[in-house]
């Protein structure tokens, strides 16, 4: 069990189960991050707002995004994330050349590109004038800087997602209240909002659902 108890799917707000049903289908997530990061309004709505637009929007494209994704998510011995497949052109060779420190079968682009969030999750002060003028071998400025924010993003998010112990299997340290979620969720959406309407109660457990107008996106 992670450090932090999962919400049960049936008591997950709509957009969220919407969006884990989703992620099942597509192959690429199974929910059980999304089933604790639900007990904050703010996370999972950010996270549903961000997987809405195209994950290899961008200059980098959807391949080399997939690569860093999931080199950060090995070094930050995230479970989940490395588990996960988000992009076709990825292959299990390529995944093997990602724990080879030459990075050898794949093209310089890339090589460099893994390095560089190598660097930024191990030393980040290292990332200095000389990697710049490396990496502009290879990537044009506006490339550079889509890199750099994107390696910062992964390598905080995996590191986040490593201390909830995802795949955990000891007990939660804290525990799952429904009341204190449906609250959360309220206030999000403000006191007066009828997103959040009751369902039928399948013993003390609460089922809502919200509004599907504000779900956004399909």
């Amino acid at each position: 069990m992670p450090r932090i108890e999962p919400i049960p799917f049936e008591d997950l707000p709509e957009e969220v189960r919407e969006h884990i049903e989703r992620g099942r289908r597509q192959g690429i997530s199974t929910g059980e991050s999304m089933s604790i990061f639900a007990h904050s309004p703010y996370v999972a709505l950010d996270i549903v707002d961000r997987a809405q637009r195209r994950f290899n929007q961008g200059r980098l494209g959807g391949r080399l995004g997939e690569l860093l994704r999931l080199r950060s998510a090995q070094l930050a011995a995230c479970g989940p994330c490395s588990a996960a497949r988000k992009d076709p052109s990825v292959s299990e060779s390529d995944v093997a050349c990602l724990l080879d420190p030459k990075h050898r079968g794949l093209p310089r682009r890339e090589a460099l590109a893994l390095q560089t969030v190598e660097t930024m999750a191990t030393d980040h002060d290292a990332i200095d004038e000389s990697t710049l003028r490396e990496l502009a071998e290879e990537f044009d400025t506006e490339e550079i800087v889509e890199l750099l924010y994107r390696c910062g993003h992964a390598v905080g998010s995996h590191r986040f997602v490593h201390v909830l112990d995802v795949l955990g299997d000891s007990e939660p340290t804290l525990l799952y209240s429904a009341d204190a979620v449906r609250a959360s969720w309220e206030r999000a959406y403000g006191h007066d909002s009828k997103v959040l309407q009751p369902r039928e109660t399948s013993g003390a457990q609460l089922h809502w659902h919200s509004n599907p107008f504000v779900a956004g996106g399909p």
